[in-house]
């Protein structure tokens, strides 16, 4: 009963306005209500009804007016403390609906496919949130046909890096613009640490040669739920590893537990520093042709931000992991 009574209390407590805190921070600040009404484009006594008013409604003294300057009580001081603090809030409140009045999204989506190193996204990242617009951006993993499926059930407004198969299902529709992020290279990779490592020649004439075979074959997980799921190049009857992402992929081939194709900027400097071994098996993995595709059907500022970056070739060689010249 007690805590109902005081929660009625806080509800039922007499609101106080904008105005009135801007009447109040004023008179403070310039020490006389003649000097504020001045600065405040008003008459001296409806500065002086307000705060009556506003002292009538919380039952305190706000000033002493004994003198020529009119001095806060410790009343008021306590409401001053934190007067700035709302006027900052107010500000950044009117300007987000303001930003969001001008097409800026409140939220951004975008899906970046498990093929691209994150990091390589780091930069991008940092010039957006550099803007100080209100739009939250919120980035998502996927694999695979997964990016597509983000995109055309509308979990995502933007979906960078899914490699394109004209066997499988793709976007079609009215709602989609697509265009090419690039070609990212292969690498059939085993680990130094793998007991079959200095047994395997360098070059293996087909991913079917008898000790091949017996490698376990890692794999990668296709993210999509209803859409077909494809592979990362296995061998059907090869055993099998299943991870969620090409990270995890590169971590158990260092590992010594598997084989598999990964894209070349995820092991580049472990090719460099000995700690992977790079086969060249027959038939090669040609690079994969990779896309960026939208939706057109609300393209807000934020989206077209990103859209117009990824114009810029130096911006798409760089989130296919180019070394830096």
């Amino acid at each position: 009963m007690p805590r109902n009574t005081k929660l009625n209390t806080r509800l039922q407590a007499p609101p106080i306005s904008l105005e009135q805190l801007q009447i109040l921070e004023t008179i403070a600040r310039r020490g006389s209500f003649a000097s504020a009404a001045k600065a405040l484009g008003k008459v001296p006594s409806a500065l002086s009804y307000s705060m009556r008013k506003l002292e009538e409604d919380l039952d305190v003294l706000l000033f002493d007016r004994r003198g020529r300057i009119a001095k806060p009580t410790e009343a008021a001081q306590a409401l001053l403390s934190h007067a700035n603090q709302i006027f900052q809030l107010t500000e950044t409140m009117l300007a987000h609906v303001k930003d969001l009045g001008n097409d800026w999204e409140s939220e951004l989506s975008i899906t970046i496919d498990g093929t691209l190193r994150f990091d390589d996204f780091l930069p991008l990242i940092k010039d957006f949130e550099a803007l100080k617009i209100p739009t939250r951006l919120r980035l998502r993993h996927e694999v695979l046909e997964g990016s597509w499926e983000a995109l055309a059930e509308g979990r995502v407004s933007l979906a960078i890096g899914m490699p394109v198969d004209t066997s499988q299902p793709s976007v079609h529709s009215a709602h989609f613009e697509m265009r090419s992020l690039g070609q990212l290279p292969w690498i059939f990779c085993l680990g130094a640490q793998h007991p079959m490592a200095d047994d395997l020649p360098s070059t293996v004439d087909s991913l079917v040669g008898q000790r091949l075979e017996q490698i376990t074959a890692i794999a990668v997980a296709d993210s999509a739920q209803q859409r077909a799921a494809r592979d990362w190049g296995l061998i059907s009857h090869q055993p099998r590893l299943t991870v969620a992402s090409a990270e995890q992929k590169r971590a158990v081939i260092l590992a010594g537990l598997g084989v598999g194709w990964m894209p070349e900027p995820y092991v580049r400097e472990d090719l460099k520093n000995g700690a992977l071994i790079a086969l060249q098996v027959k038939p090669q993995r040609q690079a994969t042709a990779l896309r960026y595709a939208w939706s057109t059907q609300r393209p807000g500022k934020a989206l077209q931000w990103w859209l117009s970056r990824l114009q810029i070739p130096r911006v798409r060689n760089k989130l296919l992991g180019a070394q830096s010249s």
